[in-house]
């Protein structure tokens, strides 16, 4: 089963319950920690062309997210439109998940009609014949190490939501930096 959220970093540090910040109780301090965002690239574009297969390609990548995730201990915060916040307590795991992200990927079992779809074609290398350098969904990855400001559970999901500085930072490097593949 999928970690709770005591199970993601620096969770039994932080208040449970707003009230006890109210009471005068100082808040904790945490230490670094390292949040990621990935996105699969032209995601809409999918959509708008084959809804149907779009809907397999974001199934199997949430898939490769997710499994890639218990293999090296991340924590899984948010997803939305196939953007996902992750939390790693040692920055040298999440860039092994990244890595691992970009590997699995190409070898998922993606369809003719997945591979298809805008973004996701098979791309060799021109400088050395036969390399495989896509197959499938690009996935952009932006990772950042700091401390964060608050931890508490997200409204809606109960998932951990981490704020401060490195969430805007790691979004940053995800969606302004980074290209698929990286």
């Amino acid at each position: 089963s999928a970690p709770g959220y005591l199970n993601a970093p620096h969770t039994p540090l932080a208040p449970l319950s707003t009230r006890l910040l109210t009471c005068g109780l100082p808040r904790p301090t945490y230490p670094p920690m390292t949040l990621v965002f990935c996105a699969m690239e032209k995601f809409s574009e999918m959509r708008a062309v084959n809804m149907l297969a779009a809907q397999e390609v974001y199934d199997l990548y949430g898939n490769v997210i997710r499994r890639t995730l218990l293999a090296v201990g991340g924590y899984e915060c948010q997803e939305f439109n196939s953007a996902y916040m992750i939390a790693f307590e040692h920055a040298a795991d999440a860039l092994e998940w990244a890595l691992m992200v970009q590997e699995t990927m190409m070898e998922a079992p993606w369809t003719p009609a997945m591979l298809s779809l805008p973004g996701c074609a098979t791309s060799l290398s021109t400088e050395q014949p036969g390399l495989l350098l896509f197959h499938g969904p690009r996935v952009k990855v932006g990772l950042y190490q700091g401390t964060p400001v608050k931890v508490v559970p997200h409204s809606t999901t109960g998932r951990a939501d981490y704020f401060g500085p490195l969430v805007n930072r790691a979004a940053r490097f995800c969606h302004a930096a980074a290209q698929g593949g990286q």
